[in-house]
């Protein structure tokens, strides 16, 4: 819209919120699609944290599995040195 609407987008803090701002103090959205892109940016936001937080709930379990297939080895080895 910036491009079409010949805008500038901003130099310094060019997020989505700010952007959707600038489109509104410029009267290119109305507040039912201000809304929409709201909901839209927030729900994205939430997905982006829960998908980070499911990835390192994932590398812990990988890493507990590790450890434990480690101590696994190292028991076998330590078996078969003593007898």
């Amino acid at each position: 819209m910036f491009e079409l609407d010949n805008l500038t987008p901003p130099v310094i803090d060019n997020t989505h919120a700010n952007r959707i701002k600038i489109l509104q103090r410029e009267g290119l959205l109305t507040k039912e699609i201000s809304g929409i892109i709201y909901v839209i940016r927030i729900k994205r936001h939430e997905a982006i944290h829960e998908e980070l937080h499911y990835q390192a709930k994932i590398s812990q379990t990988i890493l507990m599995r590790m450890e434990v297939a480690l101590c696994g080895l190292e028991e076998k080895s330590i078996v078969t040195t003593i007898t």
